[in-house]
């Protein structure tokens, strides 16, 4: 089964926050890592990069590499993630900060006809087959924006870091890759058989809700660079006051 792999990448509308996505493409996995955004003081006109964007970074080539050459990389998920929260532990105890760096990611790697997908946090995996679109992993931290997150439930960062954050037991719980082992609570991985003419789409939580809602003829046909150029319609109310930072892989699988 041959598959057709190409992505994109685009910069957040903020001139003081640098692009704190990463994208890893290898010849068989690839990863879309989504940088936490830390607090506002953090960030400075002209910034070239952050404590974010490189947790995005590290977390992205650590899954990688721990997924790329694995025999089975779903059995593998575990062991990336170990990989990925040791990794970021390191980064923070060698840069303190008011809240650690932070990612979510997505993951796919292909063996034969099928793929193997996980993922901690709120990116997104897409598969579009024969005119549907269906949802291969959850967000994570849909619940929690249901409540308004912090301003919603009237807590501070600081609170939603210590009490909700990678703590499975609360009811709004989502997992991040900080360095804090109970992420791995909150890894989920799966794997999925793949038919000629899918399109498995991979991508940070930049163009959450051009996925959800573009029509799917667009999600089946576009290249990645169409797709962020046509998710800027969403940049914006009642859908999101800005444009944040858009990563996306496009795996399409060949037919006959």
């Amino acid at each position: 089964m041959n598959c057709i792999v190409r992505s994109a990448i685009r910069r957040n509308n903020r001139p003081n926050k640098p692009c704190e996505d990463y994208l890893v493409c290898g010849r068989s996995c690839f990863v879309v890592a989504d940088g936490v955004t830390q607090s506002s003081d953090e960030y400075h006109e002209g910034m070239a990069t952050s404590h974010a964007a490189q947790a995005a970074m590290l977390t992205a080539q650590a899954v990688a590499a721990a997924l790329e050459t694995a025999p089975d990389p779903t059995d593998a998920a575990r062991a990336a993630a170990q990989s990925a929260v040791e990794i970021t532990a390191a980064f923070n105890a060698a840069h303190q900060g008011p809240f650690p760096a932070a990612a979510v990611y997505v993951a796919g790697a292909l063996r034969g006809g099928t793929l193997h997908f996980s993922y901690i946090g709120d990116s997104m995996i897409v598969l579009v087959r024969n005119g549907a679109r269906i949802r291969l992993s959850e967000q994570q931290t849909a619940h929690l924006r249901v409540y308004g997150s912090t301003s919603g439930l009237k807590i501070t960062k600081r609170e939603l870091y210590d009490t909700i954050t990678n703590n499975a037991s609360h009811p709004l719980g989502y997992g991040v890759v900080d360095g804090d082992p109970r992420a791995l609570d909150f890894l989920r991985a799966a794997s999925i058989a793949l038919q000629p003419g899918d399109r498995v789409i991979l991508s940070s939580d930049g163009i959450d809700k051009y996925l959800s809602y573009a029509p799917i003829s667009a999600l089946a046909s576009l290249s990645p660079d169409e797709m962020l150029e046509q998710s800027t319609a969403y940049d914006q109310p009642p859908y999101n006051a800005y444009a944040d930072d858009k990563a996306v892989v496009v795996i399409d699988v060949e037919r006959p």
